[in-house]
């Protein structure tokens, strides 16, 4: 085989890996590139060149309307909970509770990253999953970013953690949601 046969089939073979990663791997690459296509107003200021374009804050937490705190990441089903651990571990036992499966799978996401997700609860929307389960007290979110104090609003995952995260994991861009809970109650994460 000549040389340029090898590396057109090494790069035939980088292409499907990319669309059988992820059952979203093609709304995710639709949604990066969107996101190249935006304008810089859309989003916070980097703090480093090397830090990921983070949305623009929602306007209700721009104009002060808003009494919870705002988180930026992912909302998490079921599904998808289950099916991260199994391409983590092919054996995994997916009748351990809910709660034990959601700690696995941060601190697998997080170790193939190298990017802490914090794990909140946030008010449903139209486009979101159910609760993972009936007493938690929104829909489960792993943020990589929040308004709930300096250090978690000025520290920042780099571009290609969040584009690993899309394209591997999430099939989607993070996305800005609201707290389940009032501001007040926001020690319950204890994540200070």
């Amino acid at each position: 085989m000549m040389l340029e046969d090898r590396s057109q089939s090494a790069t035939q073979s980088t292409e499907v890996d990319a669309q059988t990663a992820s059952p979203n791997a093609a709304t995710a690459q639709k949604a990066s590139t969107q996101l190249k296509e935006s304008s810089s107003a859309d989003f916070l200021k980097p703090r480093h060149p090397s830090h990921a374009l983070i949305a623009r804050l929602p306007e209700a937490c721009q104009n002060g309307t808003s009494t919870r705190y705002w988180y930026y990441g992912w909302p998490l089903n079921i599904d998808f909970v289950d099916a991260a651990l199994l391409r983590f571990h092919p054996n995994y036992n997916l009748h351990n509770p809910v709660v034990l499966k959601v700690a696995e799978i941060s601190v697998l996401l997080e170790n193939a990253v190298g990017y802490p997700l914090q794990l909140v609860y946030v008010r449903p929307d139209e486009n979101s999953p159910k609760p993972l389960r009936t007493t938690d007290p929104g829909v489960s979110f792993f943020m990589v970013v929040g308004t709930c104090g300096k250090r978690f609003y000025i520290r920042r995952p780099k571009q290609e953690q969040v584009s690993h995260l899309v394209r591997l994991w999430f099939g989607e861009e993070p996305r800005w949601m609201e707290d389940a809970d009032e501001t007040k109650e926001w020690h319950k994460y204890e994540l200070e």
